[in-house]
């Protein structure tokens, strides 16, 4: 049996760790924007719902209402209760997966590599297994809009609506390095830093979360 103290927590550390936050792991550069997978924490969350869904059919079996009788009403909040425990289970399980599913799907190739993959070691073996996937078919779309002759050029990362200002005031969350812009210029994104650039330059380090619009500034 599951410590009462305990109820609940490998479920609600999932889901905090779906935040952001200054742990995120820096395996192979300090802008990859995913923890580890919590195996552990995951096991153990599936564990909590095979026990209450054991503890229900031991419920059931041993206390379950005669035919055509009531369920006694000592019994009902034992069965609220395991019941309660394993939707609340599935949702934090659902919630982080979703998280790392969307944070696999919205990685891009960061500044200063060539991969746009995230190490398999920060990712369970069915995450793996998603990213190649993705990433084939990510690939595979490129080269229809392309097309052979690379007449046409679209970019699936950008974002599906078109820019609302040309030009746009961010400041720096994490350092950057130096970027090369798409006029051939080039510009050192240091944290704390702020900067006027065009919006098609930055809107993927805005949505990976390495810049962030300046509030009150002006755009144009």
């Amino acid at each position: 049996p599951f410590a009462l103290m305990n109820f609940g927590q490998r479920g609600r550390d999932l889901v905090l760790d779906c935040q952001s936050g200054s742990d995120l792991s820096t395996s192979q550069d300090d802008q990859i924007c995913i923890k580890p997978y919590k195996d552990e924490a995951v096991r153990g969350c599936l564990e909590e719902i095979t026990w209450h869904m054991d503890e229900l059919d031991h419920l059931a079996e041993s206390c379950g209402p005669a035919e055509g009788e009531k369920l006694r009403l000592e019994v009902r909040p034992a069965l609220l209760l395991h019941d309660t425990a394993i939707r609340r289970n599935k949702r934090c399980l659902l919630a982080y997966t979703n998280h790392r599913v969307n944070s696999i799907r919205h990685h891009k190739t960061l500044a200063g590599t060539s991969s746009s993959m995230i190490p398999t070691n920060l990712l369970s073996e069915a995450e793996s297994e998603f990213q190649q996937a993705f990433e084939q078919l990510r690939c595979q779309q490129s080269e229809l809009y392309m097309g052979e002759s690379g007449l046409l050029s679209i970019d699936l990362s950008r974002s599906r609506m078109p820019p609302t200002q040309t030009m746009i005031q961010v400041r720096v969350k994490k350092s950057l390095g130096s970027i090369v812009l798409a006029d051939s210029s080039t510009v050192n994104l240091e944290a704390g830093t702020v900067h006027f650039l065009p919006t098609t330059d930055v809107e993927e380090f805005i949505q990976q979360g390495y810049l962030e619009i300046a509030e009150g500034e002006e755009a144009f």
